[in-house]
Parts: structure tokens; C-alpha cells; sequence
């Protein structure tokens, strides 16, 4: 038990760190206890916060979407390289890319590359899979920020959605092209709860007809954005409920076609500017 001197001070002595490193030869009775692969660090009974510090450490890759109420893995949207490909992202009207304060802080960015590497090697399926089984949710959501790297990166994802069937995933992209290599050229095919999403490439457009009928034929769903709120069919986009979605989980089941209000302030300025644009040029 940690106790004060005469004075009212901390005394070195008395001081227990909340959590200490597991080295070979150091096993303590604390850590006898710790028999998950992913733990780095045994917890100290210090009872302050034990149990957040022993739930970060065993999902060290996933992010928590407050809005959702579920988690998420998540990329940067340079390694995922959006902002080069997408419309969002070339005419700044992307909401992760405009959620500046967010996206600068250092721990994110480490997070975003540390998953960068993860998603890239052998053992992204078995730890992936583990630190999901830890949130003991069945929903789960790829890509609040960023998207599938690579057409291996695609195939990695699926394979634990088939290891996890208990668990709904939500899979939103804008890759199209290689949803055509997946779908058209392997001729692969995606467990019922993996739900994939494919955005529409223009702003505040419907989905071209062509590409509606590729998802009808891959068994996907599609989303568009609009700044008109009577279309919108997302109410968490509305801003309503203080932009929760509640118990609403529309965007994890396979006959959703999302028309989501565009997201952020910034963007909606960029939005509008470009949609002006485009009426004047024709």
C-alpha cells in the first residue's frame, strides 16, 4: 500500500509503478497470471484504473468509434494512399483529412503506422483476430479511416471475417478496382458478415448505374453523399441523437444502400464550392 511521509509526500520507497515490463527472468506472481500472447506488460495491483490499462494493452491496434459505440482498425490515409485516388480527398472535402486536430496528434500517428506494418506481415489474421475477440463485441468496423492498401490486404481481412463468424463486420471502400481483381479476376467470394460498402467516386452524385449493377453482382452495398438532408437515409449524418448512432447498426447489414449526409463543417464548405463549380460549367 502506497503511504505518505511526515511531511505529505510521496515517498521513492513507497512508490508502485502502475505497470512494470516482463523480462526473462523477472516473472513475478503477477505476470503467472498473464497467459495471452499479445500482453507486454504484467499490471500491478495498485487498484487505480486496472482494468483500462489491461484493456489497452491487449487491443494496442484498434481505435474505439465513439460515434459506432464499437471498434475499429483503422490506416493512415497516406499508406492507404485515399487522398491521391479519391475525389474526397483531391478537392479536400474528405473528413478525415479535414479533421486536422485529430489526425496530428502523435499517438495517432504511431497507432496508424504501427497498423500500417501489422496489416503487411504474417500475423495480421492471428493478432488482428485475438485483440477482436478481446472487445467481446459482434460488431466491428474497418476503415474509419483509410482503406484496403492491396488486393493481399483484402484478402487478409475476409479470412477473419470467416474465422469470426459471430461477428458482424462493416467494410466501407472506395477501391473499386480491387473489388474487380477480388470479385472478376480471382474469382473470390466474401462471408455473409462481411459487409463491403463501395462509395460512390463523385461527390455529392448517385452511383453510376454500371457500378450498381456490379455490386447487385458481387452481393455488396453502395453509399453516395449528398448536402440535401431530405434524401439522407442516415440519421447519425443528420447530426441528430449528438452525431451517436445509437442503437442503429443499418450500416452492418447487407441490404444498405447508405445516402450519407457529407460529414464536418469544412467539407460541406468544400462541397458546396464544388458542386457550384460544376453548375457553372455547364
Amino acid at each position: 500500500m502506497i503511504k505518505k511521509d511526515k511531511s505529505g509526500k510521496w515517498t521513492k520507497e513507497n512508490f508502485k509503478p502502475f505497470v512494470k515490463p516482463i523480462t526473462q527472468g523477472n516473472q513475478s506472481k503477477d505476470s503467472d497470471q498473464i497467459k495471452d500472447p499479445l500482453d507486454k506488460f504484467a499490471i500491478i495491483d495498485t487498484g487505480i484504473k486496472k482494468k483500462k490499462f489491461k484493456k489497452l494493452r491487449l487491443i494496442p491496434h484498434l481505435s474505439e468509434d465513439e460515434k459506432m459505440m464499437c471498434y475499429s482498425f483503422n490506416l493512415s490515409l497516406k499508406d492507404s494512399q485515399c487522398v491521391e485516388r479519391c475525389e474526397y480527398g483531391k478537392k479536400d472535402i474528405c473528413y478525415v483529412k479535414n479533421n486536422f486536430l485529430h489526425e496530428s496528434f502523435k499517438a495517432r500517428k504511431n497507432k496508424l503506422a504501427n497498423n500500417f506494418k501489422l496489416i503487411k506481415s504474417d500475423k495480421f489474421v492471428n493478432i488482428l483476430k485475438m485483440e477482436i475477440l478481446h472487445t467481446k463485441q459482434r460488431i466491428f468496423r474497418f476503415f474509419s479511416s483509410g482503406d484496403f492498401p492491396d488486393l493481399d490486404s483484402m484478402k487478409k481481412i475476409i479470412k477473419i471475417c470467416e474465422q469470426l463468424p459471430s461477428v458482424n463486420f462493416w467494410i466501407p471502400t472506395s477501391r473499386d478496382d480491387i473489388l474487380f481483381e477480388y470479385f472478376e479476376i480471382k474469382k473470390l467470394k466474401i462471408p455473409s458478415n462481411a459487409v463491403i460498402r463501395l462509395s460512390c467516386p463523385n461527390v455529392a452524385s448517385d452511383m453510376p448505374q454500371f457500378l450498381k449493377d456490379q455490386c447487385k453482382k458481387w452481393k455488396i452495398n453502395y453509399s453516395c453523399t449528398t448536402l440535401n438532408h431530405k434524401i439522407v437515409n442516415c440519421h447519425c449524418s443528420l447530426d441528430s441523437q449528438d452525431s451517436k448512432c445509437g442503437s442503429c447498426e443499418k450500416c452492418f447489414t447487407n441490404d444498405f444502400n447508405a445516402v450519407y449526409l457529407i460529414h464536418n463543417i469544412l467539407s460541406r464548405s468544400n462541397a458546396r464550392k464544388l458542386i457550384q463549380k460544376r453548375n457553372d460549367k455547364k
